[in-house]
């Protein structure tokens, strides 16, 4: 064979190694993008979780404060949002229920549902249940 059709024949592997690599960077490309799409999306879930949770638990150490006459669903229902929340979702509602409870002693059962939605779907409502003793 002569030094021409060598080199040829070197060309064409070349070429297929070429195509070969950029396939697979492409395909690594991919799943690194999808893998960063994925953490970045958990951890915004992951922080909007902890936000909805201090909201509740802040709102349940206010109304721990409120004397016994002011605990009504329709006064904590009204309590204001944290402005940091109200800018990353969307139909923040209060939702409550007081029951009187007489056991083991008595006092007044809160149950506390935060409601959102989030990009325009409804998000699991948050809930915590406390006792407020007079």
């Amino acid at each position: 064979m002569n030094q021409a059709g060598l080199h040829q024949k070197r060309y064409g592997t070349s070429m297929a190694e070429v195509i070969v690599a950029i396939a697979l960077l492409g395909t690594a490309t991919v799943a690194i993008g999808r893998f960063a799409v994925t953490t970045k999306q958990g951890l915004r879930e992951r922080e909007l979780a902890t936000r909805l949770s201090n909201e509740l638990l802040n709102a349940r150490e206010r109304i721990g404060s409120w004397p016994q006459e002011q605990l009504a669903a329709e006064h904590i229902e009204a309590i204001p949002f944290s402005k940091s929340l109200t800018e990353q979702v969307d139909d923040l509602k209060w939702r409550a229920i007081v029951d009187p409870v007489a056991e083991p002693v008595s006092a007044l059962r809160v149950t506390l549902k935060l409601e959102c939605s989030l990009h325009g779907q409804t998000a699991q409502p948050q809930t915590l249940t406390f006792w407020v003793a007079p």
